[in-house]
């Protein structure tokens, strides 16, 4: 993928500090270099060459999520799986995506990971 960074960020954090106990937050605002959108309505439909995007998904990404999500388990060290392919691929088809977000990432305009 030729991430250059850490690609998981989070706008804020909060947490108990493991050795005082005390609640601690962080603040920081989205990479430039992430073009996120500033809603979660907006789409990004421009493709900037080399460089990795998010975006809401819309139903039309879910067969990509699907075989992203296949993908990821194949790969991932668990035990085997107990629904055949086209069984996930049905099921990812389901999601209702106007009551839980998914959010595409894209390089080069291409899907290339999800978060449900």
């Amino acid at each position: 993928m030729g991430l250059e960074r850490q690609w998981l960020h989070a706008v804020k954090l909060g947490f108990e500090h493991p050795e005082s106990g005390d609640y601690v937050e962080y603040e920081s605002t989205y990479p430039t270099t992430s073009r996120l959108p500033s809603r979660p309505s907006e789409r990004l439909t421009d493709a900037v060459p080399g460089q990795q995007a998010l975006r809401p998904a819309t139903s039309a990404d879910l067969p990509s999520v699907a075989e992203i999500y296949l993908a990821a388990r194949d790969a991932a060290p668990m035990p085997p799986t107990v629904h055949p392919p086209d069984e996930v691929r049905a099921w990812v088809n389901t999601w209702d995506l106007t009551r839980c977000t998914v959010w595409l990432a894209l390089e080069d305009g291409a899907p290339i990971g999800f978060a449900r």
